[in-house]
């Protein structure tokens, strides 16, 4: 089964601590991707931009409404994602909660067809409802 991770939290969280202390966090966190990359486990993530750097659309009566910013508090930030690979959702908890960063980590189920070979550069792809062929 595929899952989508959504990280998130404080954005000023790592922007805050002292220069060896935020290299030292940021090797941690670029640690983890790694180690799970190489296991197979995360398929494919992006990080994000910083929030500010946002733009949000919100629809009023049909019509949109622009905005400057996200669209949710900056303490509850997405900082980025990852799209990974498990049997059930207990190994996707237990993968999602070895996350060094504190603040917060969504998982949810994929329910659109993901096709495998974009990001892995192979001929593997999954079907509907998230399931490797």
């Amino acid at each position: 089964m595929l899952y989508v991770l959504t990280f998130g939290g404080d954005p000023l969280t790592l922007e805050t601590l002292a220069g060896s202390e935020r290299d030292r966090a940021k090797a941690e966190l670029d640690a983890w991707w790694q180690h799970r990359r190489r296991a197979g486990r995360i398929l494919t993530e992006a990080r994000l931009r910083a929030p500010l750097t946002a733009t949000t659309i919100r629809f009023s009566s049909g019509q949109p409404v622009f905005y400057d910013g996200p669209c949710t508090q900056e303490s509850a930030a997405i900082g980025g994602y990852g799209i990974i690979t498990a049997s059930k959702l207990d190994e996707a908890l237990a993968l999602a909660l070895s996350w060094p960063a504190g603040g917060f980590v969504e998982i949810r189920p994929l329910r659109t067809p993901f096709h495998l070979a974009e990001v892995r550069g192979d001929a593997r792809d999954t079907q509907e409802g998230g399931h490797h062929r």
